[in-house]
C-alpha cells in the first residue's frame, strides 16, 4: 500500500494542474460551489434530460405557436362578429325609433281628430243654446289643453277649430256671469 500512495504522490507533484483539477471534480461530486457552479453530476442530468425532452419541448413550442395562431384568428372573428352584431342592432333600433315615431305621431292624430270632433259638437250644441254642466265645460278645457300642445309638439294649423273654442269660451263666461248652467242632477 505503501508504494501505492508513493505512486500517487509522485504522479500528483508532477502532474500539479491536473492534480487540482481531479480534485475539484471529486470535492464537487459532493458539494456546490455558491459563486463557481461546478456540479458534473446536475450538468450531467441536465444534458440527459435535455437530450431525452428535445422532441417534447420542439412538440410543445409547436403547439404554444399553433394555439396562438387560433386563439388570435379566434379574436378577430369574433371582434368582426361583434362589429356586425352591433351595426345591426344599431340599424334595427334606428328603424324601430321611427316606426315607433310613426306610430306615436298615428295616436296624436287620432287623440286631436277626437278632440276636435268633440269640440266642434259642444260647439254645435252651444249655438243650439243647449245648456252643459260646469264639469262639461272643465272636461273641454282639459282636453284643449292637450290638443293645443299637440298643434305645438308638430305644427298643425287650426282655424276652425280655434274659432269654434273662442264661442265656447264665451258661453262658458255667459254662462258663468248669470250662474246658468245645466244641473247636474238629471
Amino acid at each position: 500500500m505503501g508504494e501505492v500512495s508513493k505512486t500517487v504522490g509522485q504522479w500528483i507533484v508532477n502532474n500539479f494542474g491536473w492534480s487540482v483539477i481531479l480534485f475539484l471534480f471529486l470535492f464537487s461530486l459532493f458539494f456546490e460551489f455558491s459563486k463557481i457552479k461546478l456540479n458534473p453530476i446536475s450538468a450531467l442530468f441536465r444534458r440527459i434530460g435535455n437530450a431525452f425532452t428535445a422532441g417534447l419541448k420542439k412538440d410543445i413550442a409547436d403547439l404554444k405557436e399553433d394555439t396562438n395562431q387560433k386563439i388570435t384568428e379566434l379574436e378577430k372573428k369574433t371582434s368582426r362578429e361583434l362589429k356586425e352584431i352591433k351595426e345591426s342592432s344599431a340599424a334595427n333600433c334606428n328603424a324601430m325609433k321611427a316606426k315607433l315615431a310613426e306610430i306615436e305621431e298615428q295616436a296624436d292624430l287620432q287623440s286631436a281628430a277626437r278632440i276636435k270632433s268633440h269640440v266642434f259638437n259642444f260647439a254645435k250644441e252651444c249655438y243650439r243654446k243647449e245648456k252643459h254642466t260646469k264639469k262639461d265645460f272643465a272636461n273641454l278645457f282639459e282636453e284643449n289643453q292637450q290638443y293645443e300642445a299637440l298643434v305645438k309638439k308638430y305644427g298643425w294649423k287650426n282655424d276652425c277649430y280655434t274659432e269654434d273654442f273662442a264661442y265656447i269660451r264665451h258661453v262658458y263666461r255667459e254662462c258663468l256671469k248669470h250662474n246658468d248652467f245645466q244641473s247636474t242632477e238629471i
